[in-house]
């Protein structure tokens, strides 16, 4: 069961996980608790045989949204670490194709799940290759 979340919206069709990002009013920068969010998403991708990472607005990504940082205690700087950290690995580790449907500005934040998704699949070949 997927959660309602404030940020990130998910559907499931059959097999395929569509997850949006949504955060119109700041372009979609990845904040503390859009990245959150993306790792509660993810998390809900096991066993889905396709998944889709696109963006409400006119961005995919405008960056990263870093205004609350400062607000953060000492735990929570690092509950934030740990889900950067494993959101951008989640797609290198997961079986499933992530699809990432980039439309207007993608820089940074968000558009970072692309770079690691095609890195591992090009692992992923290889290996399979040499068997």
């Amino acid at each position: 069961m997927i959660p309602e979340m404030a940020l990130v919206r998910c559907r499931l069709d059959d097999a395929l996980i569509c997850i949006c990002v949504y955060d119109v009013p700041r372009r979609n920068a990845l904040s503390a608790q859009m990245a959150s969010e993306l790792r509660t998403a993810l998390r809900e991708t096991e066993g889905a045989a396709s998944i889709v990472l696109s963006a409400d607005g006119r961005h995919f990504c405008a960056s990263g949204n870093h205004g609350g940082l400062s607000w953060l205690t000492p735990d929570q700087l690092q509950s934030y670490r740990s889900d950067l950290t494993a959101l951008f690995r989640r797609p290198v580790d997961s079986q499933a194709p992530l699809v990432v449907a980039v439309q207007g500005a993608a820089i940074a934040g968000d558009s970072e799940l692309a770079v690691p998704q095609a890195a591992g699949w090009r692992r992923r070949r290889s290996l399979n290759a040499s068997n």
